[in-house]
């Protein structure tokens, strides 16, 4: 099923694919039992809600999603930390981010990445970290808290350095030194705005050669 869907989605029928992730949710309750809490349905509910989320049917995503996370809540306590509900609040936070609702998704992304702590340590190494703590960095500049907005991103920039190497070049650290470039421009620090820039152009230009194409170039 989720091959298929990956397959739909790529070829932009998004009626197919959602009514093949409905058919994994609806297979999955048949073979578990329909009032049955299991960690694959739970996991389909959450992928058919990224899916709504995508498409921007943000209604039905956030059904899904709260849905998905009621039950990782049952099966796994909601004091336990996991994997899998340290990303789902990680997404949705991404959801209400989408529907401008910041300051919910700033809640959701703490709630994740205090999560992520709990598993991978205070100095953890993690993606889903990196992405919760870019995400943390770019809400907070969307509610003109610049000063939040660069202790995160900062924290992201370090993340990237320690996935992908202090020397690296990679689209995500790019990335992040030019949302800290925004951060800082927003306080009237151009000096250290045109600096984040500078190194972020320079970084994509290393990933993506002189003339390449990348819409945050």
């Amino acid at each position: 099923v989720r091959n298929r869907v990956n397959t739909y989605r790529l070829q932009g029928d998004n009626t197919k694919a959602e009514e093949y992730y409905m058919t994994a949710v609806s297979l999955l309750r048949q073979h578990h039992g329909p009032r049955t809490d299991h960690k694959d349905i739970a996991y389909s509910l959450y992928m058919l809600g990224n899916f709504y989320d995508n498409i921007k049917q943000y209604y039905d995503a956030h059904d899904n999603l709260m849905e998905a996370l009621s039950m990782y809540q049952r099966i796994y306590g909601t004091d336990n930390p996991h994997q899998h509900v340290a990303q789902l609040l990680c997404d949705i936070g991404v959801h209400y981010f989408r529907i401008s609702d910041f300051h919910t998704a700033v809640d959701y992304s703490h709630r994740s990445l205090d999560m992520f702590k709990k598993i991978y340590g205070e100095d953890g190494c993690d993606r889903g970290m990196g992405t919760v703590l870019h995400n943390l960095g770019v809400s907070y500049d969307k509610l003109k808290m610049y000063k939040l907005a660069i202790k995160y991103s900062s924290q992201a920039l370090e993340m990237c350095k320690k996935l992908y190497g202090e020397d690296s070049n990679h689209t995500s650290t790019a990335k992040t030194l030019s949302n800290l470039g925004e951060h800082y421009a927003h306080i009237t620090d151009y000096d250290k705005a045109l600096e984040h820039f500078n190194k972020s152009l320079d970084m994509y230009r290393e990933v993506h050669g002189e003339d390449g194409c990348d819409e945050d170039m």
